[in-house]
């Protein structure tokens, strides 16, 4: 018997959650579903899975007299590593800098 496999594929959604109400208010979440599933098998047995990922992406406000309001939730995660990446980039730079001065140094003490 030859393998058999399941067509896999990505998933890329926008999940609206139900509305809360806090006060004379109404918040209702949004978020972005995002990931890839697939499967297989073959003589020995079948498989399939898939890996996910939820990312709140904003919060929808309505208050009692009809107005909505969009408040937009920041990714915290991309944030970060792009100071990471920052902060990476200028300690370069720092180090290549004394390297050259300590090397302009150097000559101009042999010299």
């Amino acid at each position: 018997m030859a393998g058999s496999s399941v067509p896999g594929g990505r998933i890329a959604r926008e999940l609206v959650g139900e509305p809360v109400t806090v006060g004379t208010y109404s918040v209702q979440p949004v978020a972005q579903l995002s990931g890839r599933y697939g499967g297989g098998g073959n003589e020995q047995g079948r498989g399939f899975g898939g890996m996910f990922r939820v990312t709140p992406t904003k919060a929808i406000v309505r208050s009692e007299d009809g107005r909505q309001e969009e408040v937009v939730i920041k990714d915290v995660t991309d944030e970060a590593i792009s100071g990471i990446v920052r902060a990476t980039a200028a300690v370069a730079v720092v180090c290549l800098l004394l390297t050259f001065v300590i090397r302009i140094a150097r000559r101009n003490r042999s010299v």
